[in-house]
C-alpha cells in the first residue's frame, strides 16, 4: 500500500499562519549554484512533488531556486512503478505524456539525475526494498550511462506516526543501504535528511500533514543545502578525479580498455587512485608507477577537495557518532574530502587509500 498519498492541497501549521513561499526564499547564494542544476533531473514521488512546487513558486515571484533544474515526480510513487508500461496511471507526467520514466529520461538528457525514491516501498523488508533500488539504479545507468547519479536518502517521520513496519531506526537502515548501494554503482550519495529532524524524527514544525510531507520552511532549508551541495561538488571538480576500487576484492588493471587486454597488475580492493583519463567505460589510472585501464564497474568516482581542521578530529568508519572510531586528525591538518559523499553533518575523506568520515562542522570550507 502507498505510503505516500500527499493531499493535493496540503494545509500545514505555518501554512496557517499565512506564511507563503516567498517567506521562505531560496538562499541568497543560490544564484552561483544555477549552471550546476541547469543540466539536473529530481526524479521521485510525493516528496519531490513538493521540491518542484516549492521551486516553481519561487521562480514565479522572480526569485532564482535550483536553477533551471527538471522534475520528474508523482505522488505514491514506488521502486516498482517505473517498470510498468507506458500509459500506467501513475508514472509522472512529461510533455502530457505518462510513460516509462527511462524513456522520459533519455528524453530530458540530464547530466545529473537526483533520485529520491524508497519512501513508499519502506514498510516492506528492507533487504527486498534495496534489492529493488539496485535494479533502478542498474537500469538508470544503462539509460543514461553518462549522467551523474545522486541517490539521496530518505527523510524521518514524525515520531508518533511510527510503526513497527514503518520506523525512524529503519529509515536510518533503509539509508545506511542505500549509501552502500551508491557507491557500488557509482553513484553519489546526498543525505540531507538531517537538515529536516529533530531528536532522530521528522521536526514537527518542518512537517506538513503530522505525518511525513514537508512544509515550505522545510523545502526553503532543503533547497539551501542543495546549493550548498553543488557549490560544494564545483569546489571539488577538477581535472584529476579521484577513484577508488570499491570492492573488497582484488581488481585487474588491463593494458587495454577492454576485458581482452592483458593484465599488468592485480589492484586490491580500497585502493585510492588517480584516474587522468576515460575511455569509455573504462578508466585509465595509475598504480604503482604505472598506467593501465580499470572498468567502471568496479570504481566508486568522485572528485576531491582538501579541506583543513578547525579543531581536534575524532574520524568514525561511518557518519554515526556511535560507530567505531577510524583514527584522530589534529586541529590545521588537511584531510582529503571525497565528493562522492555529502551531508551537512559529515563529510567523506580519503588518506593512504583508508577511508574515513569527519564532521561536516570541523572543516574549514570553501563553499
Amino acid at each position: 500500500m502507498s505510503i505516500l498519498k500527499r493531499p493535493r492541497k496540503p494545509l500545514s501549521a505555518l501554512l496557517a499562519l499565512c506564511l507563503c513561499a516567498a517567506c521562505f526564499p531560496c538562499p541568497a547564494f543560490a544564484a552561483p549554484a544555477d549552471d550546476f542544476f541547469s543540466d539536473a533531473v529530481f526524479f521521485g514521488d510525493s516528496l519531490t512533488v513538493g521540491l518542484a512546487d516549492y521551486a516553481q513558486k519561487q521562480r514565479d515571484a522572480g526569485t532564482p531556486c535550483l536553477g533551471e533544474a527538471q522534475f520528474l515526480a508523482e505522488i505514491g510513487y514506488t521502486l516498482s512503478d517505473p517498470y510498468q508500461p507506458d500509459g500506467f496511471e501513475k508514472h509522472p507526467l512529461y510533455r502530457n505524456r505518462r510513460q516509462a520514466p527511462f524513456k522520459s529520461l533519455q528524453r530530458m538528457e540530464p547530466g545529473k539525475v537526483f533520485v529520491l525514491l524508497g519512501t513508499n516501498d519502506a514498510t516492506d523488508e528492507v533487504a527486498a526494498l534495496l534489492d529493488r533500488y539496485a535494479a533502478l539504479l542498474s537500469t538508470l545507468r544503462e539509460t543514461l550511462p553518462d549522467a551523474r547519479l545522486i541517490v539521496q536518502a530518505l527523510p524521518p517521520i514524525i515520531a508518533e506516526r511510527q510503526t513497527e513496519s514503518f520506523s525512524n531506526a529503519k529509515l536510518k537502515e533503509i539509508n545506511a543501504g542505500l549509501m552502500a548501494l551508491a557507491h557500488t554503482h557509482g553513484a553519489d550519495f546526498l543525505d540531507l535528511s538531517g537538515v529536516v529532524a529533530k531528536d532522530g524524527a521528522l521536526d514537527p514544525a518542518l512537517c506538513s500533514d503530522a505525518y511525513l510531507h514537508l512544509n515550505e520552511a522545510a523545502y526553503a532549508l532543503y533547497a539551501a543545502q542543495l546549493s550548498r551541495f553543488a557549490a560544494f561538488c564545483e569546489a571539488a571538480a577538477g581535472p584529476m578525479q579521484v577513484t577508488t576500487v570499491k570492492r573488497q576484492v582484488i581488481i585487474s588493471g588491463r593494458d587495454l580498455p577492454s576485458r581482452k587486454g592483458r593484465v599488468l597488475a592485480h589492484i586490491p580492493g580500497g585502493t585510492a587512485l588517480n584516474a587522468p583519463s576515460r575511455s569509455g567505460a573504462w578508466y585509465e589510472v595509475e598504480y604503482q608507477a604505472q598506467s593501465m585501464y580499470v572498468h567502471e564497474s568496479a570504481l566508486l568516482i568522485s572528485g576531491s577537495l582538501p579541506l583543513t581542521l578547525t579543531g581536534n578530529a575524532v574520524l568514525h568508519t561511518a557518519p554515526d557518532e556511535n560507530s567505531e572510531s577510524a583514527g584522530e586528525a589534529a586541529a590545521g591538518e588537511t584531510l582529503r574530502i571525497l565528493s562522492g559523499y555529502y551531508s551537512p553533518e559529515w563529510l567523506l575523506c580519503a588518506d593512504d587509500g583508508r577511508y574515513a568520515y569527519v564532521r561536516h562542522a570541523l572543516v574549514q570550507t570553501q563553499y
